[in-house]
């Protein structure tokens, strides 16, 4: 996958990163209340998955995962649902992967090739 190297991929979770904020996503999900498509994909239900580890590894381009309570004020100008995949070159960001997209990638394949077809 050809990333310009002046580039960063944000992968943004639905879910905040604080230890509360990890309970209440694991109790709503436990319920049936909410889901992040991103989260199933990384993470089983206590560790990363070593499939997100070898994707991330292979990113030709720098990156950061966010939880939704981390993302910068800039991406949240773009009003965006999470989960999403965002890209930023020089000083513009884009969605690549959507919070929609994310109801058909169902396991890290989809997401590589989501990503690819998004550049």
């Amino acid at each position: 996958m050809l990333i310009p190297s002046n580039a960063m991929i944000y992968f943004i979770y639905n879910a905040n990163g604080s230890f509360f904020g990890e309970i209440n996503y694991f109790i709503n999900k436990m319920i049936g209340r909410e889901k992040c498509g991103l989260c199933e994909l990384s993470h089983n239900i206590f560790f990363k998955r070593k499939s997100w580890k070898l994707f991330l590894d292979e990113l030709d381009a720098p990156y950061q995962v966010l939880h939704a309570d981390e993302v910068s004020s800039e991406i949240k100008k773009l009003n965006l649902d999470y989960p999403c995949v965002v890209y930023k070159k020089d000083d513009s960001f884009s969605e690549l992967i959507s919070h929609n997209d994310f109801k058909n990638i169902g396991n890290i394949n989809d997401l590589r090739n989501a990503l690819k077809k998004s550049f």
